[in-house]
């Protein structure tokens, strides 16, 4: 309680000046937060927050456009329920997009000047341009090395960091290029099979530890691959930071399973984790922690548990924590998260809204709730809970049932036989069968020299439609209707040889 009213005393400058300095060693900077408590963290957070506004609403045209338009005035924002109830979210439609020139959603240049500008992928369509100051490089660059030593404790032992995402102008690939070297030595091969497996053998001997970031179906197929050809993973003290989509559990499980490793539970250490983030509000944010994971895999087998941490959902959400004092998030009435960016960036974001559905559970609220299961699982770093379910837009509509690509990617991981012969790599919409009905359209990549077939392709159509009728939450009101009009499923499957997927993208994209 003293430390919060401390907090609240002490100028944001001072509190931000001491918190840059304190994470300039991420060794020192772990051992400070789990000191800390969450509320002071919370009321750093919310601090920050007002002072993030009033920067935007004095230095960026478009955000001063943008008030107007929204008849706010910055004048009568002065408190943190103030921020919340009259700040307005925004969206990438309503305020990038809108802007004339890009430069009018930079801050000023005399103030803060961009050192680097990129590309989002284009997932929603044309590609939207970012841009960082080198300030902020510097702050990502000195949390990137606080989340390396929190998951695979790094510090003294050579490492190797391997860079397995896209990169050009692409915005994932380009920052870690620039900012995952502090502890490390970084090769950037990008999104290359190839390379990478060519680096693993050449560099195996001649590091401690090696990390491996990229998507995790990209992963998969490498060590597929890596495997085939004679490297013995489970030699190798290898790790993984994934990204850029959902992984379900059971994709998880077979990295293990070809790493020749396991989460070793009693030493609370791990090899797999997943990381938050996007070109809009950047990479370095919300990231997976032994804790989640645990806690994630936990109320997949207990229902009540998953029920009371996220509501009803088809499937367990990717489970992250984040720190208060670099964002503060919150979910509005539509279950969607926004964000606000807690640094005085060159391209502030305040209350983004990301169209990711989800929600967050506060620090002491998780810890009640594992107490209330009585399941022992200490939490070390006291950073509030981020579960995200999947993208609003990105869902598929059928029969008015929303039906996300990762609800698929777990249902195809669940049969073996399925699994061995596609890259999961897929692309799903909806189209009219000749009677006008529509059909659930699944089109996938088989593996290596497998070749398409009608057995298969009907194999993996009966199943989808069984399984989908009963792990799919939104469609069991419906299946006894669905099992009954489509006597012959209600999912139509295209399969196409490895070189001849359509879908040209490295990013693996679903619909």
């Amino acid at each position: 309680m003293l430390q919060e009213k401390l907090l609240q005393m002490l100028p944001i400058d001072m509190i931000d000046t001491y918190l840059n300095e304190v994470k300039k060693d991420p060794k020192k900077a772990l051992m400070a937060m789990s000191k800390v408590s969450p509320e002071s963290m919370e009321v750093v957070g919310k601090k920050k927050a007002l002072k993030v506004f009033h920067h935007a609403a004095a230095h960026v045209s478009q955000y001063k456009k943008f008030l107007l338009g929204k008849k706010v005035d910055p004048a009568d924002v002065k408190t943190y329920e103030d921020f919340i109830s009259l700040v307005p979210e925004k969206t990438k439609e309503s305020y990038v997009k809108a802007a004339e020139r890009f430069h009018d959603i930079l801050t000023h240049p005399s103030v803060l000047k961009p050192n680097i500008i990129f590309q989002s992928s284009g997932y929603t369509g044309k590609p939207t341009l970012w841009a960082k100051s080198r300030a902020e490089e510097e702050h990502d660059r000195m949390r990137m090395a606080i989340g390396l030593e929190l998951l695979f404790n790094i510090r003294g032992k050579k490492t190797l960091f391997i860079n397995g995402f896209a990169l050009g102008s692409w915005a994932t690939g380009v920052e870690l290029s620039r900012i995952s070297d502090h502890g490390c030595t970084i090769i950037n091969p990008g999104a290359n099979d190839d390379d990478i497996l060519s680096i693993i053998k050449t560099f195996k001997g001649d590091f401690q530890k090696i990390i491996i970031s990229a998507y995790p179906p990209f992963v998969k197929n490498i060590l597929e691959r890596g495997k085939a050809e004679g490297i013995d993973f489970s030699k190798i003290d290898i790790n993984f930071i994934l990204g850029g989509e959902g992984m379900p559990e059971g994709l998880r499980d077979r990295i293990y399973s070809l790493i020749g490793k396991e989460i070793d539970i009693q030493n609370k250490k791990g090899n797999v984790y997943s990381g938050f983030g996007s070109s809009d509000i950047g990479i370095i944010g919300p990231y997976e922690t032994f804790e989640s994971v645990q806690i994630k895999r936990l109320s997949m087998k207990h229902p009540v548990i998953a029920e009371r941490l996220f509501g009803k959902r088809d499937m367990a959400p990717m489970l992250f924590q984040f720190d208060p004092t670099k964002h503060f998030i919150y979910a509005n009435k539509d279950q969607e998260l926004v964000f606000t960016n807690l640094d005085c960036g060159v391209l502030p974001l305040i209350k983004y809204n990301l169209k990711d559905k989800g929600g967050i559970i506060p620090y002491r609220e998780m810890q009640q709730i594992l107490k209330d299961f009585y399941l022992d699982l200490d939490i070390p770093t006291p950073f509030p809970f981020l579960f995200v379910e999947g993208r609003s837009d990105g869902a598929v509509s059928f029969f008015g049932s929303n039906i996300f690509p990762t609800k698929i990617q777990e249902i195809l991981l669940e049969d073996d036989k399925i699994e061995k012969a596609i890259t999961g790599n897929f692309h799903i919409g909806v189209k009219y069968n000749a009677r006008h009905d529509p059909m659930l359209n699944v089109e996938l990549q088989l593996k290596g020299k497998i070749k398409p077939s009608a057995s298969l392709q009907n194999r993996i159509a009966g199943y989808l439609s069984e399984t989908m009728l009963v792990k799919v939450l939104d469609l069991k009101p419906k299946r006894h209707y669905i099992a009954k009009h489509y006597k012959n499923g209600f999912v139509s499957v295209k399969l196409y040889l490895f070189n001849a997927y359509p879908y040209k993208a490295i990013k693996f994209k679903y619909h």
